[in-house]
């Protein structure tokens, strides 16, 4: 409304002008002189509302209070309307509810903070007097600064309160703003029933009042909120004919224009008045209108101006969703006008048209824009943009996307089924198949994501090999979308399913289904394909038509050459060889890359491989060999060496050596094969320099065969009698490989015994016992035995391990050996000690009873006894038993100076023996 206050302050100070010049012409018309003629010269201007002349006159006054002083000097400032003196004079008064002659200081402060828009302080002032209201000699004008104060701080129900008083009282000049002020409560409160009824009832009672063409707008902007747009059109129309020149022509004729959806009215502020403060709209709203009309060119102009005068965000919103409309697209440009907020549903808007017309250059362009920003951090456009990297074959690119997006929505099922596609496309197959898995479990799926997402888990189960679960998945498609568009390609995927399970038949009437659907493109050669590789099992000549077919109807000679592969190693499986070279030759037809001819070649190699035609795959070998291909260059190594030794051919060994840290690693398994080879051939120098060669040309050997390698070697060595060097080598491993030395004990052991290296053998006494193993064991205790009957080692030694808790207490052999060198001198003694274990019923007990008794007899010199007892021994005796044995019947020979018979033995069958 018009701030009618002001009108009321400039009333005033002109009133009061008025009476000071009377005051000054007439001042002997003061009723009674007298009195007068007592008062102060201050006294009498102030009076006479001469308020400089007061002013100046008070300030040479010495004997008057200061609050007297300061309150005169502040209310004159006050009435010339000097409010910055005025509040300054006024606040030095000591009490607010000081006054003379006029109101209190707080009616006056309240009055100036009011004016100064500080309206909590002046309420404050307000309320300070306001019990006693009806002594205010304005009391009608506080009620109104007051009301006013109190609603522009919230307090409108109070403020009510006291207009309602206002309208009770006798104080005529201000009730009508009291009326209109309520009524601007409720319609600030948009209670607009109540404020239509005051609007109404004030038009009533003060018709004539300079408020009328207020009241008539905001009565007709009520009724507008109300929706009671006859009412309201009836109160704007007034307006216009009644008040042209009113402040609220212009808004009149705006409402009117959206009340009628006459264009007229909108036009006519255009024209008249481009400085209306509402002209944006203005502009909008006639452009609303032609949109509606389909007048799109001139609704086109009018959006694109109230875009350009506009400085609300809301509005200018509002137009670029319009102009989006019309035109489909936008200047970049008129983004920045908008804040965050709004951008995002055009930014939205925008990228899906552009991807729904594939013009994904003009979402790229986005991306990279100022708005990149926002379009990273919203769910929908960072979608699109997925797809849109999904269609410009970015795969890694689109699930960066996606995965940013879920973080914003991580509930979103159909983002949950492109992160999987993405996963499916990158062959992240386990990932792909969590997230298909989750949009199946949600509820009232689109059937486009159901459809899809079962399909890609059928294929993933069927990539895995997990045939009935991906059946299960395809019969699902089959039970909840029976009539999706390309249900054919479920059919063409069971049929696969069904192959796969040896189910051929179920696989032939699957496919026939799929054969029979209305699938096209890609999707119908596969099927044609997979029809094919189906009835090769039924049918060869519907077999060759189906192939005849896919060959006349695809142009990709790829796929004609992978089908022709597959019915060939189909019937090559069958060993069906002349329609297996049928297929092959087709394939050499459409094979387009050099690499396609030698799969096709090692195909033939594996087929000359499998009927033993080894000389003919050998030569095919060793020209791929010496052509040193790369392609499958592996595959053509591990034929090559394969049928090498199949051959027992040793020319492929040196190709070997040839190969690099890498390649070795591959075909490390050869490497034994072909030792073995060489020494079956008893070609032992040359595998000695092979297995060298292989050790100091690769330093990267597994270890495993490292290992082998040297214990070859050594082996190798050993056979060729070089048993110093077999020795050392087996010292050389033993020190390189720990895990290993358990194995190399025996070796070692055989190896010192050879060369008589006594000292080893013995510091390997101990070392044998502390792996705690029964075979090493039984050799520490044939090793004992030896050392000791050839004086190399005595019985303190022996008792010595025993001490150690190196013999296990409960080995018989060492019991009975312990009753033999503790009572070696005493046969008596011996013979009743070992007779317990001569008689027991354990027949390895009784052996070595009986061994050791007869090895006491021996040296009791009963050569007799002795050598029937080690002669009926022999039978029983293993290896290294009958050593023993032989070497004591040799010592009995000797004893007896008879021929030498197990002389000879003991040399021929143990020529490296110690008791040699």
């Amino acid at each position: 409304m018009k701030r009618q206050y002001h009108t009321f302050n400039i009333l005033n100070c002109f009133i009061k002008l008025l009476v000071f010049f009377l005051a000054f012409i007439n001042i002997s018309l003061y009723t009674n002189a007298q009195d007068f003629d007592q008062l102060a010269d201050w006294e009498k201007l102030y009076l006479h509302n001469l308020y400089n002349a007061t002013i100046f006159q008070i300030n040479n006054i010495q004997d008057i209070s200061s609050d007297l002083k300061n309150y005169v000097i502040g209310t004159c400032y006050y009435f010339i309307g000097d409010y910055d003196l005025a509040e300054y004079y006024l606040k030095q008064v000591s009490t607010h509810l000081f006054k003379y002659k006029h109101d209190p200081v707080a009616f006056y402060l309240g009055i100036i903070y009011f004016f100064k828009n500080d309206f909590l302080i002046s309420a404050t002032y307000f309320n300070e007097i306001s019990a006693n209201y009806d002594s205010l000699i304005e009391a009608g004008k506080f009620i109104y600064y007051f009301s006013l104060a109190l609603i522009e701080i919230g307090k409108q129900d109070l403020a009510l309160k006291f207009l309602k008083i206002g309208l009770e009282s006798n104080y005529d000049f201000y009730k009508q703003y009291y009326s209109f002020t309520i009524a601007k409560i409720y319609y600030n409160l948009q209670d607009y029933l109540k404020a239509a009824s005051e609007f109404e009832n004030f038009l009533y009672l003060y018709s004539d009042s300079s408020l009328a063409d207020d009241t008539l707008y905001y009565l007709g902007k009520s009724y507008y909120n109300l929706k009671d747009f006859k009412n309201a059109k009836k109160a704007f129309s007034s307006i216009i004919n009644l008040y042209r020149n009113s402040e609220y022509y212009y808004s009149s004729l705006f409402y009117l224009g959206q009340i009628t959806g006459n264009k007229i009215y909108l036009e006519e502020i255009i024209l008249k008045n481009q400085s209306f403060d509402l002209i944006d709209y203005v502009y909008y709203y006639l452009a609303k209108l032609y949109y509606e009309e389909n007048q799109n060119d001139k609704a086109y102009q009018y959006f694109t101006q109230s875009f350009i005068k506009t400085k609300n965000q809301l509005l200018k919103y509002n137009c670029i969703v319009y102009i989006i409309k019309i035109k489909g697209d936008i200047p970049i440009s008129y983004l920045e006008e908008l804040n965050p907020n709004q951008r995002k549903p055009i930014l939205q808007y925008i990228l899906s048209n552009y991807f729904y017309f594939k013009q994904y250059d003009k979402i790229l362009e986005y991306e990279k824009s100022a708005f990149s920003k926002e379009i990273l951090s919203d769910p929908v456009t960072l979608g699109i943009l997925g797809k849109t990297y999904l269609e410009t074959q970015d795969i890694s690119k689109a699930l960066n996307f996606f995965l940013e997006a879920l973080k914003y929505n991580p509930l979103d099922y159909k983002l949950y089924f492109f992160i999987g596609y993405c996963y499916y496309r990158l062959e992240d197959y386990e990932n792909a198949q969590k997230l298909f898995n989750k949009v199946i479990l949600e509820n009232g799926i689109e059937p486009y994501y159901g459809y899809y997402s079962y399909l890609y888990l059928g294929i993933l189960e069927l990539k895995k090999g997990n045939y009935k679960n991906s059946s299960s998945f395809f019969e699902q498609i089959l039970l909840k979308y029976p009539t999706f568009k390309s249900i054919g390609e479920v059919y063409y995927f069971m049929s696969i399913v069904y192959y796969n399970l040896k189910d051929f038949r179920k696989a032939l009437s699957a496919i026939e289904f799929a054969y029979a659907s209305n699938i096209l493109g890609k999707m119908r050669l596969a099927i044609i394909s997979q029809y094919a590789i189906v009835m090769m099992r039924f049918d060869l000549e519907k077999t060759q038509q189906l192939f005849n077919e896919y060959e006349n109807v695809s142009d990709n000679n790829s796929s004609i050459y992978s089908l022709a592969i597959k019915i060939a190693e189909y019937y090559f499986s069958l060993n069906k060889y002349d329609l297996s070279l049928y297929f092959y030759d087709k394939a050499l037809k459409y094979c387009e890359q050099q690499y396609q001819k030698l799969d096709i070649t090692l195909q033939l190699i594996s087929i000359y491989y499998n009927t033993q035609k080894y000389e003919t795959a050998f030569l095919i070998l060793k020209d791929l060999v010496d052509q040193d291909i790369d392609y499958r260059k592996k595959d053509i190594l591990f034929y090559y060496f394969n049928v090498a030794i199949q051959m027992k051919n040793l020319e492929a060994a040196s190709l070997i050596l040839k190969l690099n840290n890498l390649q070795i690693k591959d075909y490390s398994n050869f490497i034994i094969q072909f030792l073995s080879i060489f020494k079956e051939k008893n070609q032992f120098n040359e595998a000695v320099s092979f297995i060298d060669k292989l050790l100091n040309n690769f330093n990267d050997l597994d270890s495993y065969i490292k290992y082998e390698l040297m214990l070859n070697k050594a082996l190798i060595l050993m056979e060729m009698n070089k048993v110093d060097q077999a020795f050392d080598q087996f010292q050389k491993i033993y020190q390189l490989f720990d895990d290993k030395q358990k194995d190399l004990e025996p070796y070692l052991i055989d190896c010192a015994i050879k060369i008589k290296y006594y000292d080893f053998l013995i510091q390997k006494i101990p070392v044998l016992f502390s792996y705690n193993d029964q075979i090493l064991d039984t050799n520490s205790f044939y090793l004992i035995l030896k050392l000791y009957f050839i004086g190399k080692i005595d019985e303190q030694f022996i008792k010595g391990l025993n001490e150690k808790n190196l013999i296990k207490q409960d080995d018989i052999r060492f019991t009975i050996f312990f009753i033999y060198i503790n009572n070696k001198l005493n046969i008596k003694k011996q013979q009743e000690l070992l007779k317990p274990y001569l008689t027991s019923k354990n027949s390895t007990t009784t052996y070595w009873a009986r061994l050791f008794y007869s090895i006491a007899l021996f040296e009791s010199k009963d050569y007799k006894n002795s050598k029937l007892l080690l002669e009926s021994l022999i039978q029983f005796s293993d290896d290294m038993q009958k050593e023993l044995i032989y070497y004591f019947l040799y010592l009995i020979e000797n004893q007896e100076g008879k021929e030498k018979k197990y002389w000879d033995i003991l040399i021929k069958e143990y020529p490296f023996s110690l008791f040699i």
